[in-house]
């Protein structure tokens, strides 16, 4: 059968389209390690994956050139080499340090997929003893985005459990039309809300160090039980939400750290505005920018005030594509280094890695680093039982380490103090005295 041909969104288009496509490296991979004990049935699974990739046809399209529009190519029935199953000596593993499950973890992180080939969802077991596993899912970002990964974990898991269960019809990302164009102002008020551009709060990567510039480091972020839930309730008071609490925590400590007090952050955005939406798996995400200029004679309080609306602002405008601005007001600044999103920022009140379930299987998320930075700062923060938990990754290259782990202890001490107290004095220097980031 004829594969279907599909206009690409905007969002998939820029993906396609990114100058970092050609590096040829794993940086829009969506990679998840599990590590899987107990009489795990690869048939079982291997079924599963078939169901959820027949049902889900995201996770049969590639994507090519129609003219001068990308399209999407939905196939009718999946590659032969979704799902792979593999022993520590496999030749096909290549020979490396450390355990063979550590070698095709890093293989998996760092090469890329095929988007003009596919497949674009893989899943890999590698086999390391009589009842243990090591399970990998790889996805392309361009196919999916946050929800779209539970629905996957969701329908693997229950198709394994059941192999005869019925999934039932799922509604297609190609069904649904582009939301891009249905904002008139919105480029309007992008051009006056961005024009001219803040400076950049981190310095220039200097030409030789290109190579290794976007190599990135992890500093791990957590506020711990009950601090995180008088945040919650301190944000609740304030007629805030955790996300513009946690985003105030961030500006003014990258503030404190840069000495630069106007900043852009670009925050991920699900797209999703209809109800059928909410269950297709697809990539429904925007990088919806948020300026901001932190006066250091405010509270935390009245920071937060500041930022809720201009969060708001931003969220009404979200369908503009980012695309669109970084060519209208800041093309010339190259792929990664572009001012729109120097910083960026990720919430989400769930831990997707959690909701594994396999009957009579021991489930494990093993945490992966990525290899490379997207961008030079990215905070990502979850809200699960134990608080708020997260990462800052960042690219060596912009942000020396001891200054991402001084962004990091200052956000998590604000948001301490805020949690208490948000009308008082959060600690933050004067402008004259908050220190510039420096070069190495």
């Amino acid at each position: 059968m004829r594969p279907q041909i599909h206009l690409a969104t905007a969002a998939q288009t820029r993906l396609y389209t990114m100058p970092r496509r050609a590096h040829q490296d794993g940086s829009f991979n969506v990679v998840s390690r599990l590590k899987v004990t107990g009489p795990l049935d690869t048939d079982r699974l291997e079924h599963a994956v078939g169901a959820v990739v027949a049902r889900h046809s995201a996770l049969r399209t590639t994507f090519a050139w129609q003219g001068d529009q990308v399209v999407q190519v939905v196939h009718a029935t999946a590659a032969p080499s979704v799902f792979r199953e593999l022993s520590p000596t496999d030749p096909t593993l290549a020979a490396g340090p450390g355990p063979a499950a550590d070698q095709l973890a890093r293989h998996l992180i760092d090469g890329p997929l095929d988007l003009d080939h596919g497949p674009l969802f893989r899943c890999t077991v590698l086999r390391s003893g009589e009842d243990t596993f090591d399970v990998f899912l790889v996805l392309d970002h361009i196919i999916v985005d946050e929800r779209s990964k539970a629905i996957i974990i969701d329908d693997l898991c229950a198709s394994y459990a059941d192999p005869d269960v019925d999934l039932g019809p799922a509604p297609q990302l190609h069904e649904f039309t582009d939301h891009g164009d249905e904002d008139p102002e919105g480029p309007d008020y992008w051009t006056s809300r961005l024009t001219p551009l803040p400076p950049r709060p981190f310095p220039d990567v200097r030409p030789e160090d290109q190579r290794t510039a976007f190599k990135a480091r992890v500093c791990e972020v957590r506020l711990g039980e009950l601090p995180s839930k008088r945040l919650d309730a301190m944000a609740a008071a304030h007629r805030a939400t955790p996300f513009s609490a946690l985003l105030t925590a961030l500006l003014r400590s990258i503030w404190r750290v840069s000495g630069v007090p106007d900043l852009n952050v670009a925050v991920v955005t699900d797209l999703r505005s209809q109800e059928e939406e909410f269950d297709t798996v697809g990539f429904f995400q925007n990088s919806t920018v948020v300026r901001e200029t932190v006066n250091p004679e405010h509270s935390f309080a009245q920071t937060m005030d500041r930022v809720k609306r201009s969060v708001a602002g931003a969220i009404a405008h979200r369908h503009v594509p980012v695309g669109h601005l970084v060519a209208s007001l800041a093309g010339g600044y190259g792929d990664k280094r572009n001012p729109l999103y120097q910083i960026g920022f990720a919430y989400s009140n769930a831990d997707t890695e959690r909701r594994w379930v396999l009957p009579g299987l021991t489930v494990q998320n093993v945490e992966l680093e990525p290899v490379d930075a997207q961008i030079e700062v990215f905070l990502e923060i979850n809200r699960v039982a134990e608080g708020y938990v997260g990462k800052l990754i960042h690219a060596v290259g912009s942000v020396q380490p001891e200054r991402a782990d001084q962004i990091v202890r200052i956000f998590e001490e604000l948001l301490e103090r805020a949690a208490d107290d948000p009308g008082r004095d959060d600690g933050v220097a004067s402008a004259q005295n908050a220190g510039p980031a420096h070069r190495h």
